[in-house]
């Protein structure tokens, strides 16, 4: 989980990073939050987002999101509007960066690939995954 800021550094929400496996190999890694953090009033983007990410040689740094500068990377739910969830491509660099992201087998399965459960068919899973990090080691249900 990180924490999404402003300009002024003021907390606007949360958000986390998940990833989905390429076939090339390694992973891209999207930052996951609600539309309502990162848009105005109005609906638009926000010109200035951050995020804080942990340095692996500690303390934190705040990473800018350009949302309105960087459509291409946006994954959204343009049509269904009643869909408050966004994501944004991130990729943050994991020789400076201490987190960890949650892949896509956590989210689906190859039964559901394959049986092209798509939006809009009712679903419900259950989510467990480990966290192995040098700082904290739990599981979360």
């Amino acid at each position: 989980m990180t924490f999404v800021f402003d300009l002024s550094e003021k907390p606007l929400g949360t958000g986390f990073l998940a990833s989905i496996k390429l076939e090339i190999g390694g992973y891209a890694v999207y930052f996951v939050t609600a539309k309502h953090v990162v848009q105005d009033r109005s609906g638009k983007y926000r010109d200035n987002i951050f995020i804080r990410l942990n340095l692996i040689k500690g303390y934190s740094e705040l990473i800018g999101l350009p949302f309105t500068y960087a459509p291409e990377h946006i994954l959204t739910h343009d049509k269904e509007e009643n869909i408050d969830l966004v994501a944004y491509l991130l990729n943050p660099p994991q020789d400076r960066y201490d987190y960890l992201h949650i892949p896509q087998d956590y989210f689906t399965d190859t039964k559901i690939l394959h049986d092209n459960i798509l939006e809009k068919v009712q679903t419900h899973f259950s989510l467990a995954f480990s966290i192995n990090s040098p700082r904290m080691k739990e599981t979360i249900l």
